[in-house]
C-alpha cells in the first residue's frame, strides 16, 4: 500500500512505514492500544487529505496518549515523525525542525533517522540564517536580540531572518554592537570591533567635574566608552583648578587617570606625555639626526679612503727617482690630503649636529617642570589580550 502525498512535499512519504501500517491495519493497531492507535489513524488520513492543521491536532493528541501509557510505544517513532511534517507543511520551520530532534531522540531505522536529518537539513537551508562575529580584540561573548549564544568566532545557527542586533562583551564590561541583516539560506561573517574606555578616578567623597572629548561624563564613577584614537580629558578638581590629560587609546584599551593623586599639583593647561609623542617635531630631530649621522659617517670613511691614497702617493714619491712620476705623486699627494681634511671636517660638524638634533628631541619629549609628574609617574603600562592597558596617576 502507498502513500498519496500532495504536491507541495514532491518526493516525501509521510509517516515512514509505520504511519501506513496504522491506517491500513486499524485493527491490530485498536488491539495495542484503544486509545492512541483510532486517533493516529485519524490523523494519517487527515494528512492525506491536505489537511495539515487537523492532522497535526490528532497527532500531537496520540504522542500524548503514547507518553502516558496508553498507547502502543511502537507508534512514537512515526507519531513525531507525522508530527514534524504537520508542522513543516504549515510553514512553521523552527517548530518542525525542534519536532524532527524529538523524533531523533526515539530508537527507529537507521534510514529513516536519515530521512529525518535531511528534512532538519533542508528546513535550516531554506527557512534559517546562519551568522558568525570575530571580536577585536577578543574573547567575549556575544548576544543575539537580547539572548545568549555562545562566543565571539563559534557559528550561531538557526536564526531567523531579518535585522538582528548584536552585542559583544567582554570580562571587562566593554561592549560593542552592531546590527546586521540576515537572509534565510545564507551564512553572515562579521567582525566587531571594540572601542576603548577612559575611567578617571577620584578618593570617595570628592566630586569632579569630567569631560571627555567636550562631553560631559557623569560618575561617580567617571567612565566614558570611546572610539580608538586620540582623546582629550579635562576634569575640574573640587578646589576649582583645570586638569586634563591627551592620550591615543587602541582597541580595547582602558585608560586609567587619577588627577587626585599625591602629584595633581599642576599647573592650569599641562602638556600630556602623550600629546607629545603625538608631536611631529621630537621625530623630525630624531630623523634629521639619524641623516646627519649617516652621511657624517659616510664623509669619514672618504676621508680614510683619501688618507690612504696620500699615503701610497707619498711612498711612490719617495720611491722613485724619475722627476715625472715624483711630480704627479707630488700632486696626486696634495689633493688627497686636502680632501682628507675637508671630509674629517664635514664628518665631524655632521656627527655634532647629530648630537644636537638627539638632544633637541629628547628636550621636546622631557616632561615640562609644570606637569603633575615632575620626577618619575606613578603609572603601569601591560599590554593582555585586550590590547594596551594604561594606569597612571600623574
Amino acid at each position: 500500500m502507498s502513500l498519496s502525498v500532495p504536491r507541495r512535499m514532491p518526493g516525501f512519504v509521510l509517516g515512514l512505514v509505520l504511519s501506513v501500517a496504522a491506517a491500513a491495519e486499524p485493527a491490530r493497531a485498536v488491539a495495542a492500544s484503544d486509545a492512541a492507535a483510532p486517533i493516529a489513524a485519524r490523523g494519517t488520513k487527515s494528512f492525506r487529505q491536505g489537511d495539515f492543521a487537523k492532522a497535526l491536532v490528532d497527532f500531537e493528541e496520540a504522542v500524548t496518549l503514547v507518553e502516558r501509557g496508553e498507547g502502543a510505544e511502537s507508534l512514537l517513532p512515526v507519531l513525531r515523525f507525522n508530527l514534524a511534517r504537520c508542522l513543516e507543511e504549515l510553514g512553521r520551520p523552527r517548530e518542525a525542525i525542534a519536532a524532527f530532534e524529538r523524533y531523533l531522540e526515539a530508537p527507529d531505522s537507521d534510514t529513516a533517522r536519515a530521512r529525518a536529518t535531511e528534512r532538519i537539513a533542508e528546513l535550516e537551508r531554506r527557512f534559517m540564517a546562519r551568522l558568525t562575529v570575530e571580536c577585536k580584540p577578543g574573547p567575549a561573548r556575544l548576544q543575539v536580540n537580547g539572548h545568549a549564544v555562545g562566543n565571539c568566532g563559534e557559528p550561531i545557527t538557526r536564526l531567523e531572518p531579518g535585522v538582528v542586533e548584536v552585542v559583544a562583551r567582554r570580562k571587562d564590561d566593554l561592549v560593542a554592537r552592531q546590527t546586521f541583516t540576515l537572509t534565510a539560506g545564507i551564512e553572515t561573517r562579521a567582525t566587531l570591533t571594540f572601542g576603548a574606555r577612559i575611567r578617571v578616578e577620584a578618593p570617595p567623597g570628592d566630586a569632579l567635574q569630567v569631560r571627555v572629548d567636550d562631553a560631559a561624563v557623569p560618575g561617580p564613577p567617571y567612565v566614558a566608552d570611546v572610539e580608538p584614537g586620540p582623546h582629550r580629558v579635562d576634569v575640574q578638581l573640587p578646589d576649582g583648578r583645570p586638569w586634563h590629560r591627551e592620550a591615543r587609546l587602541a582597541s580595547g584599551a582602558t585608560l586609567v587617570l587619577r588627577p587626585m593623586g599625591a602629584e595633581a599639583n599642576v599647573s592650569a593647561e599641562p602638556v600630556g606625555p602623550a600629546s607629545k609623542l603625538r608631536s611631529p617635531w621630537p621625530w623630525v630631530a630624531f630623523g634629521g639626526a639619524a641623516v646627519a649621522g649617516g652621511l657624517g659617517a659616510w664623509f669619514w670613511s672618504q676621508a680614510l679612503d683619501n688618507a690612504e691614497a696620500t699615503e701610497n702617493a707619498v711612498n711612490i714619491y719617495n720611491g722613485s727617482r724619475d722627476p715625472a712620476t715624483r711630480a704627479e705623486a707630488r700632486l696626486v699627494a696634495k689633493n688627497a690630503q686636502s680632501d682628507t681634511e675637508n671630509q674629517r671636517i664635514a664628518a665631524y660638524g655632521l656627527v655634532g649636529g647629530a648630537v644636537v638634533l638627539i638632544g633637541v628631541g629628547t628636550y621636546l619629549l622631557w616632561p615640562d617642570a609644570g606637569e603633575a609628574a615632575p620626577a618619575a609617574p606613578e603609572s603601569e603600562v601591560s599590554l593582555g589580550p585586550g590590547g594596551l592597558s594604561w594606569s597612571g596617576r600623574w
